[in-house]
């Protein structure tokens, strides 16, 4: 029940930021007359969908509290402001011509399979971390560190996806508007990594030292 909860909640919020966005400019009319937008609706829908089915299929225990490091870096459901306004922002600038690339079909197809490949990424980080939750102890004992799937190259899979995922919807939509705000987000999104790395590395020094050996933050061997 809370898995589709969820799933509605961020139907309403991504789905509706775009279609207001859209529809601020004088309505819904002419937002489906492109294949590349109402596809992007209904790749957004099945994205939901498959994250809430994984949540059911692969319930987490209740656990004690554990630290807001490993809380952090474990954090399923990302949400920054940047990532909402490029869902409103990119379909608005598309509809009104301000501030985008030339128009492309080739552009739009592309930006929907990095939508689909971030969405599978999104997932597959998702079902490991599950997992793993799944496995650990429950007396509240030190967290082990999720090291297999897509974690074991790279140390932060969901946001890579929160970034690849936003890159799409602003291309989707060839929203200049929206790369800035990525840009902008990026920012955000390194900080964020900053913070959680170096709680972590203070938390479990040995444990965190040994992973940051064997992964990289984002990229696999460069970054």
């Amino acid at each position: 029940m809370r898995s589709l909860a969820l799933m509605l909640f961020n139907l309403l919020v991504y789905g509706g930021l775009v279609l207001a966005g859209w529809s601020a400019a004088g309505g819904l009319h002419g937002y489906f007359d492109n294949p590349a937008r109402s596809a992007f609706l209904g790749l957004l829908f099945l994205q939901e969908a498959a994250a809430a089915w994984v949540r059911w299929q692969i319930p987490v225990p209740a656990a004690p509290p554990r630290p807001r490091w490993f809380e952090e870096i474990s954090a399923e459901n990302w949400r920054f402001l940047n990532q909402d306004m490029i869902y409103a922002l990119a379909p608005f600038s598309d509809r009104q011509g301000i501030v985008v690339l030339g128009e492309s079909v080739a552009l739009r197809m592309a930006a929907l399979v990095l939508f689909c490949a971030a969405a599978a990424w999104m997932l597959w980080a998702l079902v490991t971390r599950r997992r793993h939750l799944q496995a650990m102890p429950q007396d509240g004992r030190e967290p082990l560190l999720v090291e297999t799937g897509p974690y074991r190259k790279i140390r932060h899979p969901l946001f890579l996806a929160v970034i690849v995922n936003s890159l799409a919807a602003a291309l989707v939509f060839r929203s200049g508007g929206g790369l800035f705000l990525l840009f902008l987000m990026l920012a955000t999104v390194l900080r964020r990594m900053r913070w959680i790395e170096s709680d972590a590395s203070r938390a479990v020094p040995l444990q965190w030292s040994a992973y940051v050996r064997s992964s990289r933050k984002l990229i696999p061997g460069i970054y």
